[in-house]
């Protein structure tokens, strides 16, 4: 087949997403990865953008050409091992987590949830965030891809919500079930549940992220806030405000399974776009 002419300067969306394609006057086009080193190497449609001063926003005439007419075997098959490696190490980031997804009588296709999460830790470039930043970014876009594909299965938001914070429950019960027990075994587990929190505190809330504060931590109470969410901040910028809550609910696992012996007054107005959220543990009533 030879090569297609196609004019998208009025419509991007009409160049499949895993088309590649080589432009013509390459100097008018941005490559997110590198700059280009002649006129028919091939960009990803996703992270091309028009340069040249006076043109209107993809103000561009492309030559379409399928792979098979692309003579780069030895590239085409190193970029496809390098794709599903990154793709391997991208979803071992992830399964932990999804593996725990039930969403009861709908049947829904987990890989949709992984194709996603692996285009955006891409786009993230999730393997080169330090740690913390890592740990929130995969539970970000777990959170993130999970709510967007039970949307397709038509599960309403806030059942979606429930069904990923089970989720996430399941994901952390192991390490939690050992610090009950431990908290348990002393002889008073409010007090050790504080003092356990507050060897973790600065690994769980940094100040870059969350910005805290604590006001008390006793054997009374612990109180502290944030003003700053990562969460928050990080649904905005996917304009997706309403996956704030869910967030909020992921704060609340670790006293869920604390109820017996520990009560908490949650203040978090990160989910209305306000700027504070608060944390109040006290001892459980008998």
């Amino acid at each position: 087949m030879g090569d297609q002419i196609l004019d998208i300067r009025n419509n991007l969306e009409q160049i499949p997403h895993n088309m590649l394609f080589s432009v013509n006057y390459w100097k008018n086009v941005e490559s997110r990865y590198s700059e280009p080193k002649s006129e028919s190497i091939a960009f990803k449609i996703g992270y091309c953008k028009v340069r040249k001063q006076g043109l209107p926003p993809f103000k561009v005439f492309c030559n379409l050409i399928h792979l098979e007419n692309l003579n780069m075997t030895e590239n085409k098959e190193s970029a496809t091992a390098a794709d599903s490696d990154f793709a391997k190490k991208a979803t071992a980031h992830l399964d932990p987590i999804l593996e725990h997804l039930e969403t009861e009588e709908v049947v829904i296709d987990k890989e949709k949830i992984s194709e996603l999460f692996v285009k955006l830790w891409e786009y993230e470039d999730g393997e080169k965030l330090e740690p913390t930043a890592q740990r929130l970014t995969i539970i970000g876009l777990f959170m993130y891809a999970s709510h967007n594909v039970l949307d397709d299965y038509n599960i309403r938001i806030d059942r979606a919500r429930k069904f990923i914070t089970q989720a996430l429950r399941g994901w952390m019960k192991s390490d939690m079930d050992k610090a009950i027990a431990e908290e348990k075994k002393s002889d008073n587990p409010f007090k050790a549940f504080v003092e356990a929190g507050q060897k973790s505190f600065d690994d769980n809330f940094t100040w870059e992220y969350f910005m805290p504060s604590t006001k008390i931590a006793d054997t009374t109470e612990w109180n502290f806030k944030m003003k700053k969410c990562w969460f928050a901040q990080f649904f905005i910028r996917f304009g997706r405000v309403d996956y704030i809550q869910t967030a909020c609910e992921f704060d609340k696992i670790q006293w869920d399974a604390r109820k017996d012996y520990v009560d908490l007054k949650l203040t978090n107005l990160f989910a209305k776009l306000g700027t504070i959220c608060q944390f109040k543990y006290t001892p459980a009533k008998d």
